[in-house]
C-alpha cells in the first residue's frame, strides 16, 4: 500500500520529466480469446492478449481499450519501448500452440501483419485496419 502511495505521488514528476511515454496499438480480439489456458472462458468483450496484460502489469504499463481494434498504452518511457518492442509476440501469442493447424497460420499472418497494423493504427487513416490487404479482419475478428 505504501508503495502504491509513493507510485502516485510520483507519478506527476513523471509526467513532468518526460519520462512517461504513450503509445496506439492494434489488439486483435480474436486472438486474445485464445491466450487464455483450454476451458478458460473468456470475459465478455475480453480483447486484450492474456499475454499483453501480464507483460503490461509486469512492467507497470497501462492499458486503455479505446476500441475492440486499439488501445493506448502508457507507462514508463523504458517499459513502453520494451513492450513496444515485443509488442507482436504479444499480440499474437496463444495458449496452445500444439493446438489446431489453422493457428499456426493465424499466427505467422499475425506476426507478419502486426508491425502495418501499428502503422495503421497510428496514421489519420486507422479505419484502413479494416481493408483486405491487411490480413486484420481475417486473424482478428470473430
Amino acid at each position: 500500500m505504501r508503495l502504491r502511495a509513493f507510485a502516485f505521488l510520483l507519478f506527476p514528476v513523471f509526467l513532468a520529466c518526460g519520462c512517461v511515454q504513450r503509445a496506439r496499438v492494434p489488439l486483435c480480439e480474436a486472438v486474445a480469446q485464445k491466450s487464455l489456458a483450454p476451458g478458460t472462458v473468456p470475459p465478455p468483450g475480453m480483447v486484450v492478449n492474456a499475454y499483453l496484460a501480464q507483460a503490461a502489469t509486469v512492467k507497470h504499463v497501462k492499458i486503455e481499450v479505446l476500441s475492440p481494434v486499439a488501445a493506448d498504452i502508457s507507462g514508463p518511457k523504458w517499459s513502453v519501448r520494451r513492450i513496444e518492442k515485443s509488442y507482436p509476440f504479444l499480440l499474437c501469442a496463444f495458449y496452445d500452440p500444439g493446438a489446431p493447424v489453422e493457428y499456426a497460420q493465424i499466427y505467422t499472418t499475425c506476426m507478419q501483419s502486426t508491425p502495418e497494423w501499428i502503422q495503421i493504427v497510428r496514421s489519420q487513416q486507422p479505419e484502413d485496419l479494416l481493408l483486405p490487404r491487411t490480413n486484420y479482419a481475417s486473424v482478428c475478428v470473430k
